[in-house]
């Protein structure tokens, strides 16, 4: 009977750990992703494509092969105007650039784009798909590639905020930057040519 007993406990506590390692390995970890830069960025209106965070984080501890199937969701979430755009230029961040829909770096394709040349407009969100070419520096660097602009000559002043969401294994994390839009007066010299020109 004793040796019974004892079979039975080390088969109870065996069964044990195996549950144990199966909620372990249930509950992955969640990515992240953070704005560093808190205080709102400034653009003047006319400003060229302007970096929204040069030092963003963002990463998965479980590791690189996590990204493959992940997404990066990046949105102006408040105030957006038709004129606002999101874009990622090549080679502003590493060797980070877009090719029609495909996103690389350098010429390897890491991940797929919801549009192309990764430029959106007004509300539109960009989504990017990664691949099992993105890892967690590649990942980083296409959120530090991503830049504003507004390209209208009278741009609403209102303060946008820009949302950030990755993803992977159903798992995500967000964070923000805030854009204050300063609108600048024409000369009057211009604003009166411009009227003559109407006038013509």
């Amino acid at each position: 009977m004793k040796i019974k007993k004892f079979t039975i406990l080390t088969i109870f506590a065996t069964a044990l750990a195996m549950v144990c390692l199966s909620i372990q390995v249930a509950f992955a970890v969640a990515p992240t992703i953070v704005i560093n830069d808190t205080t709102p960025l400034s653009y003047n209106e006319n400003d060229d494509v302007t970096q929204i965070d040069g030092t963003a984080e963002a990463k998965d501890d479980d590791g690189d092969s996590e990204w493959d199937g992940g997404t990066l969701e990046v949105q102006i979430t408040t105030n957006a105007e038709a004129a606002d755009e999101l874009s990622i230029p090549d080679s502003k961040v590493g060797n980070i650039n877009t090719n029609g829909i495909d996103l690389r770096d350098s010429t390897t394709v890491i991940g797929n784009l919801n549009a192309s040349e990764g430029t959106v407009t007004g509300s539109t969100k960009l989504t990017i798909t990664f691949n099992s070419n993105a890892t967690n520096a590649l990942v980083q660097q296409v959120v530090r590639a991503m830049h504003y602009r507004n390209t209208s000559d009278d741009p609403s002043i209102n303060q946008r905020v820009v949302t950030f969401t990755v993803t992977t294994n159903a798992e995500s994390a967000s964070d923000t930057r805030r854009i204050d839009v300063t609108a600048v007066n024409e000369p009057l010299s211009i604003r009166s040519k411009m009227i003559s020109t109407r006038a013509e």
